[in-house]
């Protein structure tokens, strides 16, 4: 659900284009993402990433930001690929 990693390109996200912009072009800096899934349905998906998810799916995007927030401390005090590793290893509970 959460995704740690360094450099890329912008997947045509106009944030990432802009932030990229700000670092003279250069495209490697750590990016956080956080995923909500997929409707099923092509047609659905404005709606569902724009509505409010289910209680117990934002119960889920919570605990990975939460997560997120340690592996970046993880990530600035000690070790990218120590915060990488454990948050990518990590399961948020229903």
């Amino acid at each position: 659900m959460a995704k740690l990693k360094l450099g890329g390109g912008n997947g045509g996200h106009n944030g990432l284009k802009d932030i990229t912009n700000k670092f003279s072009n250069n495209p490697n800096f750590y990016r956080l993402r956080i995923g909500i899934g997929h409707p099923g349905d092509k047609n659905k998906v404005t709606g569902f990433v724009l509505g409010k998810p289910p209680q117990s799916e934002q119960k889920m995007i919570d605990e990975a930001i939460d997560e997120a927030v340690r592996c970046t401390d993880i990530l600035i005090k000690e070790d990218a690929t120590k915060a990488m590793n454990r948050l990518h290893s990590f399961k948020a509970t229903a």
